[in-house]
């Protein structure tokens, strides 16, 4: 099969991107696959890769008393997680929440792609400081917010850097934006709810 010669240039450029510049495939064909599904990414957003998608695919098992109502999506970057979780569980709603007015502009863009506009809330939120009237709301808690320390940072792969960098570093060797969602969490869980912080 012969390829056109404007596809064979684009085909050209995109090969160049990855191989020279290091470029992320996900970036360059805006998409990623998360849990199954493909989500619209950019360089906002980090790349879907947390290992929560396979909790995700088994609803939880043994996890979660019964099926989440409300759910947050917390540092939601494209809001994969989130919306993954409104496929597997069709009663319930979630919000998504980021600091980042960028990442938001991806997530509305997944909710439209997936038709979940019904089901789903975006909040600005600097984690839970723009979610206040909601204490007590949430069945089910997701999040994986920046936990590489400025260190480790420095050593990533090439690939990593074209992530944004507040989506990644969090101070304190990783460990300050994890460790204040727990402090503040229970606040914001349901009687039975549960929190699930990731890493990855």
């Amino acid at each position: 099969m012969m390829l056109e010669g404007a596809v064979l240039n684009q085909l050209q450029k995109v090969l160049t991107q990855r191989v020279e510049e290091k470029i992320p495939l996900a970036y360059l064909l805006n998409e990623a696959w998360f849990g199954g599904l493909p989500f619209y990414v950019n360089d906002k957003v980090i790349i879907p890769r947390s290992p929560i998608a396979e909790l995700i695919k088994n609803h939880f098992m043994a996890l979660l008393k019964s099926d989440p109502k409300m759910i947050l999506d917390l540092c939601c970057g494209s809001g994969c997680i989130g919306l993954a979780s409104l496929m597997e569980f069709p009663s319930a709603k979630v919000v998504l929440a980021d600091l980042s007015e960028d990442a938001l502009q991806v997530v509305a863009v997944n909710i439209e792609k997936h038709h979940l506009n019904r089901r789903s809330l975006i909040k600005q939120s600097d984690l839970f400081e723009g979610l206040k009237g909601l204490e007590g709301s949430f069945d089910l808690i997701i999040s994986n917010p920046p936990y590489v320390g400025e260190k480790e940072y420095e050593s990533l792969p090439e690939e990593y850097k074209h992530e944004p960098s507040m989506a990644l570093i969090s101070e304190q060797n990783g460990l300050k934006l994890p460790i204040e969602i727990l402090k503040q969490a229970a606040d914001y869980l349901s009687e039975d709810g549960m929190l699930i912080l990731g890493g990855g």
